[in-house]
Order: structure tokens, then C-alpha cells, then sequence
């Protein structure tokens, strides 16, 4: 685990802000072994964002077009830009909403 991301851990921890989720790009730096003793998972945006979607899709998708309505966009367009960092997430939505073309 690189020094910055023990800051992060080391952050959540002491906090003692009930932090059980880290969510991350990274996995590779904050492997479940060195995380267990904490109580603390690394997720990745993609698998939290769907799982959040599988819970209560109204919802997700009310906050993806708040945010696409915000920046000036068509939900579909915000949604292929998300895809770019979340692929697999933005195509379920996408096809869901019937937005998705290809």
C-alpha cells in the first residue's frame, strides 16, 4: 500500500466516522487483507454506483439528471461521458432508459 493511501485508511480510521467503504480507481493499493482488521472494503466507483442503481434505480437516475441538467447536458450525453470512467454502469443505464443507440 503506497503512503498516500495509507493516508486515506488512516483518515477513515481515526475519524471514526462509521467509514466502511473506500471507494477507488485504485483496488491494487488497498488490498482486502490490509483492510479487513479495519472493517473497511475498497470499492470500485463502477460496482458502488451499480450497486446504489440496484437498490433504487429512481433515485440514481433523478441524481444522473440533476447532474447532466447542471452541467448543461442531455442525460443521455452525461451518461456517455460517465461511461468513459464507468463503462459497464453507464451502458446498463443507458440501455435502461432507452438512451442507448449503438
Amino acid at each position: 500500500m503506497q503512503a498516500d493511501f495509507a493516508i486515506v485508511l488512516d483518515a477513515c480510521v481515526l475519524a471514526n466516522a462509521g467509514v466502511s467503504v473506500i471507494i477507488t480507481f485504485n483496488l491494487k493499493d488497498f488490498p482486502e487483507a490490509a483492510l479487513k482488521s479495519w472493517k473497511v472494503a475498497a470499492v470500485h466507483p463502477q460496482d458502488y454506483l451499480s450497486a446504489l442503481y440496484s437498490m433504487n434505480p429512481g433515485v440514481v437516475l433523478t441524481k444522473v439528471a440533476e447532474i447532466a441538467t447542471a452541467h448543461g447536458e442531455e442525460m443521455q450525453d452525461a451518461l456517455i461521458h460517465l461511461g468513459k470512467s464507468v463503462p459497464t454502469f453507464s451502458r446498463r443505464l443507458l440501455q435502461d432508459t432507452g438512451r442507448d443507440f449503438s
